[in-house]
């Protein structure tokens, strides 16, 4: 299994393929949807960027609790959200500070 959680700086994006077997073909599709929903937010939407995220953070913790995921897979999918939190932290960061200018 092969899951980069690192931010592409040139795209501003963390990458959006996920080769995870870990869950069933309509749950991973609702975790990208989730993550995508996210990374489209302006970075200004807070509220929503968290609801979202904490949607996908549950349901890796689900998918654990069910052992339908290992300890591996779950801390990989978990730094993926990681790495969508600290993206949007950059962009508000980026956009406060270009407005200061």
């Amino acid at each position: 299994m092969h899951l980069v959680s690192r931010v592409h700086w040139e795209t501003n994006r963390p990458p959006a393929t996920t080769e995870a077997t870990m869950f069933n073909k309509s749950a991973r599709s609702l975790f990208e949807t989730q993550i995508n929903k996210c990374l489209e937010l302006p970075p200004s939407e807070l509220v929503a960027s968290e609801s979202e995220l904490g949607y996908a953070a549950g349901m890796v913790a689900y998918a654990r609790l069910r052992e339908d995921i290992g300890d591996e897979e779950a801390s990989l999918l978990n730094r993926r959200i990681s790495a969508v939190r600290s993206n949007r932290v950059a962009r508000l960061c980026r956009d406060n500070r270009m407005a200061r200018t």
